[in-house]
């Protein structure tokens, strides 16, 4: 039985990264998510704790948000990838402790 809504198809990885590496609450941040395999499509959306910080679109694997809205109380960065017609969605490790 398939649930609506379900995505089908094979599985996708995601790993997020933050530039700098060391992301402080004010200057501006590069948040980069790389989904694997590089031919999915479709978009990620970016949080800090519960917080979307936005969305931004794949391309060639790879999406990428610049934010300066990231708070020193909430520590943990993470992605979602929302799947397209091949891949199924997937999340990321948390990262971070922005200081």
């Amino acid at each position: 039985m398939l649930l609506a809504g379900a995505a089908c198809g094979m599985s996708s990885s995601l790993s997020l990264s933050a530039s700098p590496d060391r992301v402080t609450f004010g200057p501006p941040a590069t948040l980069i998510a790389v989904v694997s395999p590089v031919t999915a499509t479709g978009k990620v959306t970016f949080y800090q704790g519960l917080t979307i910080l936005g969305t931004a679109s794949l391309s060639a694997g790879r999406a990428v948000l610049a934010t300066s809205t990231l708070n020193t109380s909430e520590p943990m960065l993470k992605a979602r990838y929302m799947g397209d017609s091949n891949f199924s969605p997937s999340t990321s490790h948390p990262e971070g402790n922005p200081r």
